[in-house]
């Protein structure tokens, strides 16, 4: 069974919907798709639970808890105010007893093929597997003070989007602590969240895989496997993406499928209103009245 991760709070369930469509749709019953809880609603989770069983997919909930954290770091580390963008740490942790490698997602990602082949990329000795960044390509872009741990500015920096994780090699080299305590002690450096520390302690312990795998939505295409929608998605209104309706595709088969809907009625309602005052402002405001007739 091959394993995919991915996280999602009660704001990005309508992104994880599409993500998780969109694995449905290329993949079959070999692929099971694990949720890591970091704050959804008992509804929403219901509401994911009856889609997955109509489709016949295995679709797993784990909701995460400090105590996960706190079980793998040293008693007296205190956890970072936010850790709830934390939860992929925890997914070799969570993986199946049989599992070598399993594949992470972030939510706002979505699968255009079939991604079996990942599992069998040959990651060596590395840790990981990922996509070289495409706006900060290099340390000196994406880690402000990487001479501090006297790295090379030219490094590769990846993207942690998407992770292919070795699970024996992540857990045995005790990954999921080393980030946090290296995102504790470089508080006042770290940017882009939890890059930062991943970057740090898998330098020169992660393995560069092709772009098609997590490929930016602003990308020129190919042959695409996984597409990131990252900074603005397309559900907000100002989305310069050129793909929307690949994504409200994906949306339509969901558990969210009213939701683009409920979208365009609001903005046809926005507009009816926006015609109608344009209307009486034109029509009443501004009436001229004949004052000949008056008698003055």
């Amino acid at each position: 069974m091959n394993q995919i991760f991915t996280s999602f709070n009660e704001k990005y369930r309508v992104l994880a919907a599409v993500c998780i469509a969109s694995i449905f749709e290329h993949t079959g019953d070999d692929f099971e798709i694990v949720v890591l809880d970091t704050g959804i609603r008992e509804s929403t989770k219901k509401k994911f639970e009856r889609w997955a069983i109509r489709k016949k997919r295995s679709l797993t909930f784990i909701k995460v808890k400090d105590e996960h954290y706190k079980s793998l770091l040293p008693e007296d580390f205190e956890l970072p105010a936010d850790i709830e963008y934390y939860p992929k740490l925890l997914a070799p942790h969570f993986a199946a007893k049989d599992a070598k490698k399993i594949l992470y997602l972030d939510a706002d990602i979505i699968c255009l093929k079939n991604p079996k082949e990942i599992y069998d990329i040959d990651l060596g000795m590395n840790i990981i597997g990922a996509v070289q960044d495409i706006f900060l390509k290099f340390f000196s872009e994406g880690i402000i003070n990487y001479k501090d741990f006297n790295f090379q500015g030219d490094e590769p920096y990846f993207n942690t989007g998407l992770l292919l994780i070795d699970v024996n090699l992540w857990k045995s080299q005790h990954l999921t602590r080393d980030i946090l305590l290296t995102t504790s002690k470089n508080q006042r450096s770290v940017t882009f969240c939890d890059q930062y520390a991943f970057n740090i302690v898998l330098y020169q312990k992660w393995k560069k895989i092709p772009v098609f795998w997590n490929e930016h939505h602003l990308a020129e295409k190919s042959i695409t496997i996984f597409r990131h929608y990252v900074g603005i998605k397309p559900l907000e209104y100002n989305c310069l993406c050129n793909d929307k309706n690949l994504f409200f595709k994906y949306l339509t088969k969901g558990p969210y499928s009213y939701f683009i809907w409920k979208k365009v009625n609001i903005r046809l309602y926005i507009a009816k209103l926006k015609r109608k005052l344009n209307f009486y402002s034109n029509n009443i405001f501004k009436t001229s009245f004949d004052t000949s007739r008056l008698d003055i």
